[in-house]
């Protein structure tokens, strides 16, 4: 799918953004156990990947009661039209779960305009002696339940999940009137690091009443869960594009999750940590507004009131590619690159950056939290 897509979140702009600033509609959380969590806050976690995906935040939802636990995109951002395609992709974590019995609960939903389930992807818990280290992912819909991975999924392990989503299409027949229709079930896949895992047919049913079975809205985190499942999920880097025709797969993020070079489509950190940036490339969109501008900060807040800036790039043309001089740039607490104007993208080649691993997060974020704290290092 070529960039832009139709909606995009990284959850970069972290918590006192607010869920408006992370570019999210509504939020559903009575009992406070959402929330888009530093990598600082995950480091206290005991599991190896507890950690953003990508950058310095992801969203965080913990589980232990019967409430929702979701954010909300409406119409005006994400919709797919009856007998179209619509295409999405996310990264999940569940990074622990724990069950007393096999549970089964939405991780996101694609409703109507009146929050009718049109179809769902859902997570299914692996219960075996009280320990649930595998879990498995379904697709399903208003017509029937869902259809379920073959190979059980581990936890605390990031997985990219894409799907593919066509809601059904009603077709008057005669007269036009509600006895006189056919009903043109929709389809879906699922695809866990790219490979299909899962393709289904006649699940997304128009309703009954002969109207169209549009998707209006997404509804991404835990509901329906038993009290007794308890655990931690990570969202991260989930991506909409509303395509006609069956030909727009998003893919996951084509570069390794600690490549050298990053590529960014939005206001996102390239790494935390000290590091050393070999060179940042502006690609702009087709307009004179883009404007690039790199902090030397690991958070989403304040790096404005300092003197944290340590590069500025804007386009002077439409589709201008712009490299800066002055290179290679350092930075002490890591490399937030602020991408604002019409489409723009960056393109960030990284020389050196100790933290920029897996392990590397945990050990940063650990100290960090050691440092708030006050104690020794």
């Amino acid at each position: 799918m070529p960039f832009p897509f139709t909606y995009y979140s990284n959850f970069e702009l972290g918590p006192n953004a607010g869920i408006g600033g992370n570019n999210w509609d509504s939020e559903s959380d009575t009992g406070a156990l959402l929330d888009v969590a530093h990598y600082s806050v995950l480091a206290g976690m005991p599991y190896g990947s507890a950690a953003p995906y990508r950058g310095a935040y992801c969203l965080r939802g913990r589980m232990g009661d019967t409430n929702d636990h979701t954010l909300t995109l409406n119409e005006d951002r994400f919709n797919i039209a009856s007998a179209s395609w619509g295409w999405l992709r996310w990264y999940l974590n569940v990074v622990e779960l724990s069950t007393t019995a096999q549970d089964i609960f939405p991780i996101l939903e694609l409703q109507d305009a009146s929050s009718v389930v049109r179809f769902g992807v859902y997570l299914r818990s692996d219960f075996v002696d009280g320990a649930t280290t595998y879990y498995q992912i379904g697709v399903g819909g208003n017509q029937g339940g869902a259809v379920w991975t073959a190979p059980q999924l581990r936890t605390n392990r990031w997985y990219s999940v894409e799907m593919s989503a066509k809601p059904g299409n009603t077709v008057w027949v005669g007269g036009g009137t509600a006895g006189n229709i056919r009903q043109d079930n929709g389809a879906a896949t699922l695809y866990i690091d790219a490979v299909t895992q899962v393709a289904t047919s006649a699940i997304i049913a128009n309703p009954a009443d002969g109207t169209q079975a549009d998707v209006a809205q997404a509804v991404l985190g835990t509901q329906d869960t038993v009290s007794t499942t308890t655990g931690t999920i990570l969202f991260d880097e989930f991506a909409f594009a509303s395509v006609y025709g069956h030909a727009g797969r998003i893919y996951p993020i084509t570069t390794e999750r600690f490549s050298e070079t990053v590529e960014l489509i939005a206001t996102a950190h390239a790494f935390v940590g000290s590091g050393v940036i070999d060179n940042v490339t502006l690609v702009s969109g087709n307009a004179t507004d883009n404007r690039l501008r790199v902090f030397d900060t690991d958070q989403a807040t304040g790096y404005l009131e300092g003197q944290s800036g340590v590069l500025r790039l804007r386009n002077l043309t439409a589709n201008e590619i712009v490299d800066p001089a002055g290179m290679p740039v350092h930075v002490r607490r890591g490399a937030l690159v602020v991408l604002e104007g019409t489409n723009p993208r960056a393109i960030v080649k990284i020389h050196h950056a100790p933290y920029y691993s897996a392990a590397g997060l945990k050990i940063l974020g650990s100290k960090r939290t050691a440092r708030a704290k006050g104690e020794a290092l």
